[in-house]
């Protein structure tokens, strides 16, 4: 599971308007510890979206979720690898460890 998430650490409430249903207008990659790309996990120019106005409300020091993906390949092999993810000029990463586990 790989989610991103909207976050407020301000004392007051944030209200975040879209043009469309489309919340999260970016992208979402793997790449290696070495930074060597491996895989585009979502991109938002791949969906259509419905032209509505949608609102998003953070309320003071939380976080709203704004993207949840099922994410799962067998071609990963054990190691270290940066998740990261770009809209705009707005970037984030995470690193992500994947291991055996035996039974």
């Amino acid at each position: 599971m790989i989610s991103l998430s909207l976050a407020n650490p301000t004392e007051e409430v944030i209200t975040l308007t879209f043009r469309t249903s489309k919340v999260f207008d970016g992208s979402v990659w793997i790449y290696s510890k070495d930074g060597e790309f491996f895989e585009k996990i979502y991109d938002a120019k791949d969906y259509v979206f419905i032209p509505v106005i949608t609102s998003v409300k953070v309320e003071p020091y939380s976080s709203k979720e704004i993207l949840n993906l099922n994410y799962s390949t067998s071609l990963l092999e054990p190691g270290s690898y940066f998740i990261k993810a770009i809209s705009g000029e707005t970037q984030s990463e995470a690193t992500i460890d994947i291991g055996i586990h035996a039974m």
